[in-house]
């Protein structure tokens, strides 16, 4: 038996507690008839399931989001704030992601009630991620070149959409 309770044996990766005795979550096996649906595999036959799964077809999807930035606040030499939204006309917007370099380096932005945030410089190792990259942003108000690109929930990319920012660097003293 792999699922054992013995330390020094046991996989440190297995999230499994002993025995399973409840058996397979429907939800789960529901969760991968639809995933091999949209990567085109179907089964001939759904064994063992009784009543409880639904055959499934792949989606339709492959229009991608549209994203928009609604605001983007420069609050000083490698600290900015952006918040941005996404729109599907065919399925759930999944993530924003945002750019502050043209689109070299994209980094994903959290939901924030109806919108997105991101925002960059106000952890200490924000200059420690991008220090990998070829093109990191230089911190600067000038060199601030900010992207927004959504992502729907059938892995479509939209659309990367710019921010008009001409009077932001003004605004900053």
């Amino acid at each position: 038996h792999h699922d054992i309770n013995d330390a020094p044996r046991a996989n440190p990766y297995n999230v499994r507690v002993e025995m399973d005795t409840v058996g397979p979550d429907v939800n789960i096996q529901q969760a991968a008839v639809n995933l091999f649906a949209d990567m085109g595999v179907y089964p001939t036959t759904l064994k063992n399931a009784g009543d409880r799964l639904i055959a499934a077809n792949g989606t339709t999807d492959v229009t991608g989001p549209t994203a928009m930035i609604l605001s983007v606040d420069f609050k000083g030499p490698g600290y900015v704030v952006i918040e941005a939204d996404g729109e599907d006309t065919e399925g759930v917007v999944a993530s924003v992601e945002i750019s502050l370099n043209g689109g070299s380096t994209w980094h994903p932005s959290s939901r924030n009630g109806h919108s997105w945030r991101f925002s960059y410089g106000d952890h200490e190792w924000d200059g420690l991620y991008d220090s990998h990259w070829k093109d990191p942003w230089d911190g600067s108000c000038s060199g601030l070149q900010v992207l927004a690109r959504a992502v729907d929930d059938s892995c479509n990319i939209g659309e990367a959409v710019a921010f008009d920012g001409r009077d932001l660097c003004e605004t900053v003293s």
